[in-house]
């Protein structure tokens, strides 16, 4: 896939600017995607509305912004959730 085919498929016309960068800056880091406005990291993770914690696919477990909850990456999961952490409270 072109690097423009895949800028197109990054941006979603359905979230916020602010909600865009957040999934700007997760992309810069893992392999992310849009499900509707659901993002979705390493096909393991999603962050949904409102955008303030951090789910593992597979489980379920919550991560409300700590890293509390089974599965996954560990090293992976702490640097997502500081990630959405450090959005939540700009």
């Amino acid at each position: 896939m072109k690097q423009s085919e895949k800028n197109v498929e990054a941006l979603n016309k359905k979230v916020s600017s602010d909600i865009q960068a957040l999934y700007d800056r997760m992309s810069l880091l893992y392999p992310c995607r849009w499900d509707d406005v659901t993002i979705v990291i390493l096909d393991e993770y999603v962050i949904k509305p409102p955008y303030e914690e951090v789910v593992y696919k597979n489980s379920g477990t919550s991560t409300a912004a700590t890293n509390e909850g089974g599965g996954g990456s560990t090293e992976a999961l702490d640097r997502i959730v500081k990630i959405v952490s450090d959005d939540i409270f700009r």
